[in-house]
């Protein structure tokens, strides 16, 4: 009769753990679960604030790269007239400011600045996306780099070789047409007042010092078209992943 009783205080007893077991395992798997809902939850966020900054990069990106193209086309134009010797093209004013001419890429680093420096990286699930959003920075500071780069060489050397050779003056009506191109430009913005001047143009385009410039002008330009490109594909491939883990795909 002990007997009975000991082995029935045994088993009530190793029920009770037990089911204290399986109560803070259930308490687990729904804690588990839940931090698993928040942070699914958090994930989306941060996912919709990721497609508004690589949208708005995605944007500048093609921007830039439409201007990089343009530039480029103008420069090799300037070199075919300068072989060809007819110098009574219209267009050479608008095609000499494009030896001049500048553009930036300005990138949108919130989002994704935010989740690399906080340590939240680890909330987007998607590997290959994790990857391409740590790779970003790089890519978009190549860009950079570049554009930088470009900037200084026709601030520091391009600009003061130009003025010896050429009347800047006429560059005036050039960018005159060109602001008119920008979105928001008015009327009063800006106000062309000095003439087209006569342009000795044997003088510049048989200038040994600037077709040089101008060859090395065009092969970095092509460096910032590839560059460009590079990081647009890396854009569009971030944006396609997004879409994918939103749902946004069909």
């Amino acid at each position: 009769m002990e007997q009975n009783k000991v082995r029935t205080y045994t088993l009530y007893a190793v029920g009770e753990v037990a089911l204290v077991m399986i109560g803070i395992l259930l308490a687990l798997q729904v804690n588990n679960w839940n931090e698993e809902r928040l942070d699914r939850i958090k994930e989306q966020e941060i996912l919709h604030d990721l497609k508004v900054e690589f949208e708005a990069n995605l944007v500048d990106l093609q921007r830039t790269l439409n201007e990089h193209r343009i530039v480029y086309a103008e420069l090799k134009e300037l070199q075919q007239i300068s072989l060809s010797g007819n110098f009574d093209n219209p267009a050479l004013d608008s095609l000499t400011f494009g030896f001049i001419r500048w553009f930036t890429f300005t990138d949108r680093p919130g989002a994704s600045s935010n989740l690399i420096n906080s340590g939240n990286l680890n909330l987007i699930s998607n590997k290959e996306l994790r990857d391409l959003i740590t790779q970003w920075p790089g890519i978009a500071a190549d860009v950079k780099d570049d554009e930088v780069f470009m900037v200084d060489y026709i601030r520091e050397i391009l600009m003061p070789l130009l003025a010896e050779l050429y009347p800047l003056s006429n560059v005036e009506q050039v960018n005159d047409r060109w602001i008119r191109s920008f979105e928001g430009y008015r009327l009063d913005l800006y106000e062309t007042v000095k003439p087209l001047e006569q342009v000795n143009w044997n003088r510049l385009l048989d200038n040994n010092t600037f077709q040089s410039h101008l060859a090395l002008r065009k092969l970095l330009q092509t460096h910032s078209m590839i560059e460009g490109e590079k990081a647009e594909r890396a854009c569009l491939e971030i944006l396609r992943l997004i879409n994918e883990e939103l749902g946004l795909l069909l």
